[in-house]
C-alpha cells in the first residue's frame, strides 16, 4: 500500500508540469495474468520435495496515467486475479490439497510513446511492481484439515519492470489499450498448514496481458 501511495504522490505533483495538449487519462482493464511462480517445499514425515503452482486467471484492472510531454507518461496501475495454489509430490502423481487466493499487482510504470499524434499509438515503458498477494481461502466443509497445503503467503518485495502496448484513438474522448507488462525477480515467503509451519521462497516472474478502455479528461 505504502508503494501505491508514494507512486500516486509523484502523479499529483508532477500534475502542473503535464503537458497541455495530451490530457489525463484513466482507464479499466480485463486482466490475465501467468503468475510463473516458482518455489519447492521440504516437509512431511519422511521429509520430500514439494513443488508449489500457482495458476494463472482473468481479473480487472484500473489505471491512471499522465503526460509529462506528448510522448513521455507515467502510469499507476492495479489490478485484482484469482489464483489456485496446488502442491505437486515431486516423486509421485499425487497432487495435494488446492487453495484459493488472489494476486493484486501494483505498478507504476514510465512509458514512451512513438507516434503521439497518429490513431494508433505504440509505447514502451519501463518502471516498478510490487505483488500484494492475498488471505487465502479456508478449507471448504469436506476438505482433509490434516492434507498438505500452502497456508500463508507474504507480499511479495518490489520489482522492476518492462512494458509494450498500443493506445487506440476511438474518439477525442475515449479510446481502446492493449498492453503487456513482465515483472521478473519478485519473492515471496511462504508457508504450510503442517505443525511445523515449513516455510520456502517462492519467486514471481509474472506475465500481465490487459485490455482496456480509456477516458481522456
Amino acid at each position: 500500500m505504502r508503494f501505491l501511495i508514494a507512486a500516486a504522490s509523484l502523479l499529483l505533483i508532477a500534475m502542473p508540469l503535464a503537458a497541455r495538449d495530451r490530457r489525463p487519462e484513466v482507464a479499466a482493464w480485463y486482466v490475465w495474468m501467468q503468475p510463473g511462480a516458482e518455489g519447492t517445499f521440504n516437509a512431511g514425515d519422511p521429509v520430500e520435495p514439494f513443488d508449489v503452482d500457482l495458476s494463472s486467471d482473468t481479473g480487472y484492472g484500473v489505471s491512471g496515467t499522465l503526460f509529462f510531454t506528448r510522448r513521455l507518461s507515467a502510469e499507476v496501475a492495479v489490478s485484482q486475479v484469482k489464483t489456485t495454489i496446488e502442491l505437486d509430490e515431486l516423486d509421485s502423481e499425487t497432487r495435494r490439497q488446492s487453495r484459493n487466493s488472489t494476486i493484486m499487482p501494483v505498478t507504476a510504470t514510465l512509458q514512451f510513446h512513438f507516434a503521439p499524434d497518429a490513431m494508433i499509438d505504440p509505447y514502451v515503458g519501463v518502471g516498478a511492481a510490487q505483488m500484494l498477494v492475498g488471505n487465502i481461502d479456508e478449507l471448504e466443509e469436506g476438505d482433509d484439515e490434516e492434507d498438505l497445503s500452502v497456508a500463508d503467503i507474504d507480499n511479495a518485495g518490489t520489482s522492476y519492470l518492462v512494458n509494450a502496448g498500443i493506445s487506440i484513438e476511438l474518439t477525442e474522448t475515449f479510446g481502446l489499450l492493449i498492453d503487456a507488462k513482465y515483472i521478473p525477480g519478485g519473492k515471496a515467503r511462504a508457508r504450510l498448514n503442517d505443525a511445523a509451519a515449513t516455510e520456502s521462497d517462492i519467486e514471481f516472474a509474472p506475465i500481465i496481458v490487459s485490455i482496456g478502455f480509456s477516458y481522456r479528461f
